[in-house]
């Protein structure tokens, strides 16, 4: 092994075994993929499932979920939403990466939970009414309450009708950050049925204000 050799492996021993980390998953799969292990483990990246989405919010993948899940379908709500009424990505998938999903069981599936950034909300940040994300939610999981001692409203966001489906991120008018973000879950979870009263039907681009 030679001097430097043995100087270099015992310095290794000293510093321990080496602790590989794992990627930070950010990549929210479509509704019917189960959790993004059964995605990764058997999609073929065929995008069929792409092609399917009438919205086209199912891009390739980047790093979203890894070097492993490069190309393979991840949801971007930059230009759209998942609609409320589709489950046409569960329908012509040919391996099962994103499992056949009823419509009813669609509309409770969550692929992911929004987070709201009072700071970036522009009642805020501008003093004025907004509410275009409770207008857009489809199960009503966002609601409108008093901004404190002011007449304006704000946001107030009950995750347990969160499904996901970016409705409020992509119609949120606040720049250059949204203030509504929805992020992934591991593992694709039930959300609580909305009640008929909750559910309304959306425009796609009518802001609430």
């Amino acid at each position: 092994m030679g001097l430097l050799g043995t100087a270099l492996a015992s310095k290794a021993m000293n510093l321990g075994p080496v602790v590989s980390s794992k990627p930070k998953i950010t990549g929210i799969a479509p509704p019917g993929a189960k959790s993004t292990e059964h995605l990764l483990k058997n999609c073929t990246a065929c995008h069929a499932c792409i092609a399917a989405c009438p919205n086209n919010i199912i891009k390739p993948a980047t790093t979203e979920y890894g070097l492993d899940g490069v190309l393979f379908p991840v949801l971007n709500f930059d230009k759209h939403f998942c609609s409320y009424e589709c489950n046409e990505c569960s329908k012509v998938c040919p391996n099962n990466a994103i499992m056949p999903i009823a419509l009813d069981e669609k509309k409770v599936t969550q692929v992911g939970q929004v987070r709201f950034f009072l700071e970036r909300c522009i009642v805020h940040t501008d003093g004025t009414d907004c509410g275009a994300c409770d207008e857009h939610c489809p199960t009503k999981a966002i609601t409108m309450v008093p901004y404190g001692d002011s007449p304006l409203y704000i946001p107030s966001v009950d995750v347990s009708f969160c499904i996901g489906c970016g409705a409020c991120e992509y119609i949120c008018p606040a720049v250059p950050l949204k203030a509504m973000i929805v992020h992934a879950l591991p593992v694709q979870g039930t959300a609580q049925a909305p009640t008929l009263d909750k559910q309304e039907k959306i425009e796609v681009d009518d802001f609430g204000f």
